[in-house]
């Protein structure tokens, strides 16, 4: 297959490809989409609490194929806003992001397509290992599992690497230390499954209502840590 190369993949499920990435000629108005990126970035670290303009940044991540920044970004934007129509188009970015690269083959198995890691990218190992954990979705520990249940678990494996790899301390990386503090924050006080449940709830997904109602102090305690903090 001309720019690809395939290798097994480990967890036996059917096969991995990597892109060239790095044949690939700078795609046209790179530069110019940077420096938009960057003011995106200023903005969100003097407004961290502006729902739009971390919308925007994860629609600018996205944009440049820059999956884990562009999840975070949704992520912290429902966070702030879990409820309205955006929240629900945001919402479904989160779970096509998650699952982003995985497909059945002609033969039933699983495909794994994931980007070849960027050096300059520390949010690669991350990326990879969700691709992975993404195609376990039908093997036999996961197929009881609801849809629900099964993103928390994604987003808890996304945040357990970085805390593993120490990426919020990545200071040249924006998403890491602006984002995976945050983040990281709710899952070391057992909020990141409320969250997930919380964050999703606008598209109701199948088991999300009867969760959210049998974890009512749970949600709470979410909502508590979530809510703005007066001004000092």
């Amino acid at each position: 297959m001309p720019g690809m190369r395939r290798v097994s993949c480990v967890l036996g499920l059917a096969f991995v490809v990597f892109g060239s990435a790095g044949l690939a000629a700078p795609p046209k108005g790179a530069p110019a989409a940077a420096r938009s990126r960057e003011a995106l970035e200023r903005a969100v670290a003097q407004q961290p609490g502006d729902p739009s303009a971390n919308f925007a940044l994860g629609q600018s991540y996205a944009a440049s194929h820059l999956r884990i920044s562009a999840l975070l970004a949704d992520l912290r934007y429902l966070s702030l806003d879990s409820e309205s129509e955006r929240a629900m188009t945001v919402a479904k970015t989160v779970r096509a992001l998650l699952a982003q690269g995985v497909s059945k083959g002609s033969d039933g198995g699983i495909k794994i397509t994931i980007s070849e890691p960027a050096e300059t990218d520390p949010l690669s190992a991350v990326d990879l290992a969700l691709s992975l954990s993404a195609g376990t979705r039908d093997i036999e520990k996961n197929k009881g599992k609801t849809e629900i249940q099964f993103t928390a678990e994604s987003l808890d494996t996304v945040f357990s690497i970085a805390e593993e790899l120490h990426l919020r301390e990545q200071d040249e990386c924006f998403p890491c230390r602006q984002y995976l503090p945050f983040f990281l924050d709710l899952k070391n006080k057992s909020l990141l499954e409320p969250f997930t449940y919380v964050a999703l709830s606008s598209l109701r997904l199948p088991g999300s209502s009867e969760w959210l109602a049998a974890n009512a102090g749970k949600v709470n305690d979410l909502k508590k840590r979530l809510s703005p903090k007066p001004p000092s």
